[in-house]
């Protein structure tokens, strides 16, 4: 028989390390984003705010523990006070960073039985802790994604599916000349030419972390040239909490070997910097950087190249260029996944409420000209209701 513990106290959180990576290596949600090295380090970043607490479901049979759920609850701040939502997600997300393909991780081949005990102990036993739920970045194909969704159905919970989201990604073939040639023609020319005229202007050298280049200069480098590269409409690395997250994240899976971080020097120049993750047998690309001299260079698509080369000679067996149809990621992928969320109320009286609420704002969104829809908002916001 399963046992569910719910961990909602911060301060217990660090009890969880024990076995957190090794079930999650056994589950088919395996993923960088669910390791106790970015869980962890996200509560330590903005964990302390007061805005969240931890709502963690720990699934045991017996002695052994065979399933979590890494939820949180984000008690939303606003003049509404109390009547302000408490809205269930996944820890990590409500921020800056971005984590993706989150999920319930379960002992492989037990995901129906485990997710939906771990479904059925929030709306019995927590029910009265939350009144909203946003599940973010789940991928379709996982194996929980209907079990949550029948599971919370049974508890006459609906649930809308949002923000679909398409997450290209490259089969690593056992050779760089067999994954050019997967490759049209045009894009295999264009691939070496870029590879060539970067040489014309002086010694191309490739500076891993840890081989080569020290984590802190590399990293300063990262943070340079990102915010060089997009200027003031740049997301990544702006606000403090973002720079000290990845910092510490990189710290602590460097002696995993899962930080793929790497810089591009052309002469004595830093043209480019990539920060990727190894983990689980394939590359995760992540951000990256450079100096804006070298844009028309193509640096970005080089260093791109240069670490599916890197990855292809070391065994990995795939690109993942995550959350995103950009017009480069689908130059080099070969398929791609579907990332959705799942938005939903709780059957409280406060759940209800809410949904209310929310189905007013929507119909307003449909029915109501853009422009008076505007100006309800800004009246809204300068009453601070």
């Amino acid at each position: 028989m399963l046992n569910i513990e719910a961990v909602e106290d911060a301060g217990r959180l660090s009890s969880l390390e024990a076995g957190w990576n090794e079930l999650l290596q056994r589950s088919a949600s395996d993923g960088i984003f669910l390791t106790w090295e970015w869980v962890s380090v996200w509560w330590e970043v903005y964990g302390g705010s007061g805005r969240y607490r931890p709502l963690v479901l720990v699934a045991r049979d017996g002695e052994q523990v065979v399933g979590v759920a890494p939820l949180m609850v984000d008690r939303v701040a606003g003049p509404m006070g109390q009547l302000a939502p408490r809205q269930l997600r996944f820890i990590g997300t409500g921020e800056d960073v971005t984590p993706e393909y989150l999920d319930f991780f379960v002992e492989r081949g037990r995901e129906q039985e485990v997710s939906t005990a771990l479904c059925a102990h929030l709306l019995r036993e927590q029910r009265d802790a939350w009144d909203t739920l946003l599940l973010e970045r789940l991928l379709r194909d996982s194996p929980n994604f209907d079990i949550i969704r029948r599971a919370l159905g049974q508890h006459e919970i609906t649930l809308q599916e949002q923000g679909e989201l398409e997450c290209p990604f490259a089969a690593l073939p056992p050779s760089w000349d067999e994954y050019l040639a997967s490759c049209s023609k045009h894009f295999r020319k264009r691939i070496g030419y870029n590879d060539r005229r970067l040489e014309r202007d002086g010694e191309v050298r490739y500076l891993f972390v840890d081989d080569d280049i020290p984590l802190e200069q590399a990293y300063e480098l990262l943070v340079q040239l990102n915010r060089h590269r997009f200027g003031e409409e740049g997301q990544s690395f702006r606000s403090a909490e973002y720079v000290e997250f990845h910092r510490r994240l990189c710290q602590q899976l460097l002696p995993r070997g899962s930080v793929l971080l790497a810089v591009l020097k052309v002469g004595e120049e830093v043209a480019a910097v990539k920060y990727d993750y190894c983990y689980g047998g394939k590359l995760w690309g992540n951000q990256g950087g450079w100096s804006r001299e070298w844009e028309k260079k193509e640096v970005g698509n080089v260093m791109i190249g240069r670490l599916i080369r890197w990855g292809i000679e070391r065994g990995y067996k795939e690109y993942d260029f995550l959350g995103g149809a950009d017009e480069y990621k689908q130059r080099w992928s070969t398929a791609s996944r579907q990332m959705v969320d799942l938005a939903g109320h709780n059957v409280t009286l406060r759940g209800r409420l809410f949904r209310l609420g929310d189905e007013g704002k929507r119909w307003l969104r449909e029915h109501v000209p853009p422009e008076t829809y505007q100006k309800i908002a800004d009246i809204k916001r300068s009453l601070k209701l």
